[in-house]
């Protein structure tokens, strides 16, 4: 299990929401957890089976992870702690694993 922090960009194509969150990672989940004390919440355990479209790549010098769930759009950005690069490293061999 991993325990970061990051910034994910949320889409459902109707409205983009960003959040403050801690990212857990567990053998065959991701977890998204509240660190705005509730004040802009989100909660939810993301099967790492049901993923879909993982995507990483780096847009002018900033690693980015992005991917579909439940016709919904999660987008993590790099802000300075290379969280966001180790978690997309990660990730992509988990995923890799499951397929």
């Amino acid at each position: 299990m991993m325990d970061i922090y990051g910034l994910v960009e949320v889409s459902s194509g109707i409205e983009l929401t960003f959040y403050f969150v801690t990212i857990d990672v567990t053998e065959s989940n991701l977890i998204l957890s509240d660190r705005s004390q509730g004040k802009k919440p989100l909660n939810i355990t993301i099967p790492l089976a049901d993923i879909k479209e993982f995507n990483t790549q780096t847009v002018y010098g900033t690693d980015q992870i992005s991917f579909w769930y439940n016709d919904v759009n999660y987008k993590f950005v790099e802000y300075g702690n290379r969280t966001i690069s180790f978690l997309g490293e990660y990730l992509d061999n988990r995923l890799a694993v499951l397929a």
